[in-house]
């Protein structure tokens, strides 16, 4: 097999509104919808058990999501660029597709030995803008607005099917395999799509009524503020829909 094309999921865990998947699948090729676990990375004094296991939640709905289009995420533990030369000794890899990252210093050197490494095994990378303008502008001239133009550009469709390679089922680490230890968070919020799109409905209907008078108590801010983040950091929910979501939400209370 060649030409394959992969996605490359990173913190973009959905198939609604995904530049990167919509591409692979017009270009007509294979599709690998690709997700690593990289030891390294969960090494890094920034990650934690319930950040795994909010990754976990998202991860499990994801796949669920490409299952119910003729896929399935196919999960690798190890070094990015061992994962990808795996891939392409064994299915001629002709493209990978993913989003910008905007992360810590190890992601972007990451990122930036992929490409490297992309560039002798003759593998284009086509990585687009997942929060508006693109990272490599030069200037702040103008940002604002083309932020904002980018928000209000329509939302990508997920695509109906997705062609993908037989491949063999895969492992799914455990927070044990990295050393994270047992649970710190019982009461996290979950991860997954569903639970990001309930979270930004009941945030605008109901939660964020009262939001400029609550977010000053630690009693009610809790509940009052809008719990995003973790969405918007794993991608379940993406930047655009949320924004041109809030934007209606705002029309709709000054008619």
């Amino acid at each position: 097999m060649s030409g394959v094309h992969v996605v490359w999921f990173k913190r973009d865990l959905r198939v609604h509104d995904h530049a990167p998947l919509l591409a692979a699948v017009a270009s007509g090729a294979p599709v690998i919808p690709l997700f690593v676990f990289e030891p390294g990375y969960w090494a890094l004094p920034e990650h934690s058990r319930r950040q795994f296991d909010f990754l976990i939640d998202s991860l499990r709905e994801l796949d669920a999501a490409l299952e119910a289009r003729g896929s399935r995420l196919v999960v690798r533990t190890g070094n990015a660029i061992d994962v990808f030369s795996a891939l392409h000794r064994e299915y001629g890899l002709e493209a990978i597709h993913a989003h910008e990252e905007t992360g810590l210093q190890w992601t972007f050197d990451r990122d930036r030995q992929l490409r490297r490494w992309a560039r002798h095994a003759g593998v284009s990378v086509r990585e687009q803008a997942q929060h508006g303008v693109v990272r490599a502008l030069k200037s702040r001239d103008g940002w604002a607005a083309r932020w904002e133009q980018r928000m209000s550009e329509p939302r990508g469709k997920a695509p109906e099917a997705i062609s993908a390679p037989a491949l063999p089922t895969s492992h799914w680490p455990i927070a044990e395999d990295f050393g994270l230890g047992a649970d710190d968070c019982p009461d996290r919020q979950p991860g997954g799509r569903s639970a990001g799109v309930e979270c930004l409905r009941s945030f605008l209907e109901e939660r964020g009524r009262s939001y400029r008078k609550d977010m000053s108590s630690p009693l009610s801010g809790a509940e009052a503020c809008s719990r995003l983040s973790p969405h918007l950091a794993f991608g379940t929910v993406s930047l655009r829909e949320a924004w041109q979501a809030a934007r209606r939400a705002r029309s709709q209370k000054a008619a």
